[in-house]
This record gives structure tokens, C-alpha cells and sequence, in this order.
């Protein structure tokens, strides 16, 4: 008899629905920080704090995903 060995499949990271990082990325920029230093202290939701902090490491990136994140909306 011969035994299949399963393989590992790590878990997709939940991500965090697109409508949340919207609102976070439209946030004051006090209260973004203190909402990207939220998701940061859950390590399920540590990756989606990291995209948040590459937008504020980059000032044309912000604007930009909030934009095509507005458009994105309105095709629904």
C-alpha cells in the first residue's frame, strides 16, 4: 500500500477588501498612521500594514491607488 504524502500549502494571507484600504488611504495622515500601526500589530494583517506603509513612503503612489481605487468602485 503506498501512502500519499500531502503536500505543505501555506494559507493565502487574508487580505483586507479593497473598499478598507480605500477608506485608510483617504484618512487624515495622523489617523492613517495610527490605523496602519493597528493592522501592524496582528501578524494576519501585517502585509496589508506593509502596502500601506509603501504608500506613504511614495507620494505619487497614494494618490494614484486612491484614484484607480475610486474607479475600480464605480464599474460595480
Amino acid at each position: 500500500m503506498m501512502v500519499r504524502q500531502r503536500r505543505f500549502r501555506p494559507e493565502r494571507p487574508r487580505s483586507a477588501p479593497l473598499p478598507e484600504l480605500l477608506h485608510v488611504l483617504m484618512l487624515p495622515h495622523l489617523e492613517r498612521a495610527d490605523r496602519i500601526g493597528e493592522f501592524w500589530g496582528y501578524p494576519e494583517s501585517r502585509a496589508f500594514a506593509e502596502l500601506l506603509i509603501d504608500c506613504e513612503g511614495n507620494r505619487t503612489l497614494l494618490p494614484v491607488l486612491v484614484g484607480m481605487l475610486r474607479e475600480g468602485g464605480r464599474g460595480r
